[in-house]
């Protein structure tokens, strides 16, 4: 079965995009603890309660985000989140401010960008190719999931994480999450249509 006959061209570009918005977040988290350890001087004991806040940061930018989108929509709204991520990484990379900040701006980043991703593709599958689409996104989450982990290894190099590795971590985490705004700059369609 070619990629058209499983769903047309359009809709590849529409399931890739929650892909696309998780994959910078996911090169940092897999290295959180020793980041945090490295930039902020935080201790094992008080790792709990930087990632609770952290949790809670992206409960509230969930629902918030939902309300912003209806406002202002969501291509704006993800460009807003991609500048306040970017935000966060300078912070991370300059060592400013404290790890708490740092943790709630990304976290609440990370999940106002997924949640303008998903609304952005959510109308484009038709009723009939909807079981496809869905699990063409699925697949491409995972995908970009598994990558996304498998990179900071690559990245870092040396075992021992370093404030030059982690710049070079971060440059590539940005680059990345500019890709958000600029893959949601296509018009969106209700629907697309068999080949």
């Amino acid at each position: 079965m070619t990629a058209h006959a499983f769903l047309p061209r359009e809709g590849w570009h529409w399931a890739a995009v929650p892909a696309v918005a998780q994959a910078a977040p996911l090169l940092l988290i897999p290295v959180l603890v020793p980041v945090l350890a490295l930039r902020y001087g935080v201790e094992k004991g008080q790792m709990p309660g930087i990632f609770a806040a952290g949790g809670m940061a992206a409960l509230a930018a969930s629902k918030m985000a939902a309300l912003a989108i209806v406002k202002w929509g969501d291509k704006r709204v993800a460009l807003w989140a991609t500048v306040l991520l970017c935000v966060s990484f300078g912070l991370l990379s300059w060592g400013r401010g404290h790890a708490e900040l740092f943790m709630v701006l990304f976290m609440a980043a990370t999940y106002v960008r997924l949640v303008c991703a998903s609304s952005y593709s959510a109308g484009s599958p038709s009723d009939t190719q909807r079981g496809r689409f869905m699990t063409l996104q699925s697949a491409m989450l995972h995908l970009a999931s598994c990558a996304a982990l498998a990179v900071p290894s690559l990245v870092l190099g040396d075992p021992v994480l370093s404030g030059a590795s982690l710049d070079k971590l971060l440059i590539v985490a940005a680059s990345l999450a500019a890709t958000l705004p600029l893959t949601m700059q296509r018009e969106k369609k209700t629907t697309f249509s068999s080949p």
